[in-house]
Formats: C-alpha cells, structure tokens, sequence
C-alpha cells in the first residue's frame, strides 16, 4: 500500500539513489494526489536534487492538503535557509515547533541561527530541549557545529563533533570541520594530522 511506496522512496533516498527516488516519488503523486505525504516525499526528492524552487511548491502543497506537519515547515525552513533568508526561515522553524508532533530538526536548526545571530543564550536553551541522539547525527552536528565555533565556543563544538565522529567515524565533512576547529583553538599539530588522515 501507500505506506510501503513512501519507504521504498525514503529507502532510495538513503541509499543515495535520487533517480529511483524521483521516479517513485512521481508515481506517488500521480496515485495519491489529495495525499499531502506523497508530494512532501517529492518535496524532499527536489530538496536533495537542488530543485528549491521544485521542492517548495511541493513542500507548500503538502501543508495546503494536511495538518500543518512539522516536516513540512522545517522542510521550508531549510530551503529559506540556504537561499539565505533567515528571518523566513525561522519563521518556519518555530512554527514547526508549534505542532503536534515537532520534530528535533527544527529545533537545532533555530539553535544554529541563534548562535549565528550572537544570541548564545537562546541558542544553548534551545540545544537542551533536543535528545542527545538527535544532535549527534551528522546534519545535526555540522549544522550546529558550525555555528558554534563561529559564535566562538570552539570546545562545545569539538565535543560535539566528537560525539557525532563516534557513530559516524568515516564522515568527511564531519573530520573536515574537525580540522577546522582544531585551527580555530591553535592546536595546529593536531589539525594538521586531522587534515592528513582526510
């Protein structure tokens, strides 16, 4: 049924095989068009190919046929996000967090942007209501990684780097950004081997 044609999408996407994910993601939308599911699956298809604009319309048409879901916004979010429109982004982060059932995502995401913004008091308020696991998948801990050595707390971010290396040791944006907080706290012997096993 519908469900099992949702996971062979989500299966090929994480297997990193956006064609078959695209394919099925479009027999979705022509089987269940007043699905909001099937064109957020497509959505994140378009996300992931670099089709913002694709991925939107998507994203919104999802939102019009169902529930607000905080997929959706935080989906919306990201894509403002990288365009570089942060206040829309957050926009739709908090409202992500608003429904029934909210997603992490949104919130290290609004996390990042608060440390990026200067406000790390907000940004580490926000970090405590996310689990531990959720922060150590490696979106999660580049994103927010990131913006922490940026907002200066190059120690919280290595630790956090560190945590997300443990499950993801073969990473290589993970031991990139690695080297670069190494940089950023002097220890420059230790980024040069970090650099050197990358």
């Amino acid at each position: 049924g519908f469900e099992i044609e949702v996971m062979r999408v989500r299966a090929a996407l994480g297997a990193g095989r956006l064609d078959v994910a695209r394919t099925l993601a479009q027999r979705l939308v022509k089987d269940a068009p007043e699905n909001g599911i099937s064109h957020a699956v497509l959505g994140r298809v378009q996300e992931l190919e670099g089709d913002a604009l694709g991925a939107a319309a998507a994203y919104e048409r999802a939102l019009a046929l169902e529930a607000p879901s905080s997929a959706h916004l935080t989906g919306l979010g990201r894509l403002a996000e990288a365009a570089g429109r942060r206040e829309e982004s957050r926009d739709y982060y908090e409202r992500a967090r608003l429904v029934a059932i909210p997603d992490p995502e949104a919130t290290w995401r609004l996390a990042a942007l608060a440390f990026e913004a200067g406000d790390v008091e907000r940004g580490s308020a926000l970090l405590r209501e996310v689990p531990q696991g959720h922060l150590r998948r490696e979106d999660a801990a580049l994103r927010v990684g990131r913006a922490e050595l940026r907002a200066g707390r190059s120690e919280l971010a290595q630790i956090r780097v560190d945590a997300a290396l443990l499950d993801q040791p073969d990473s290589l944006a993970l031991l990139q950004l690695r080297a670069d907080i190494l940089d950023a706290r002097g220890e420059l012997a230790q980024a040069r081997t970090a650099r050197e096993k990358l």
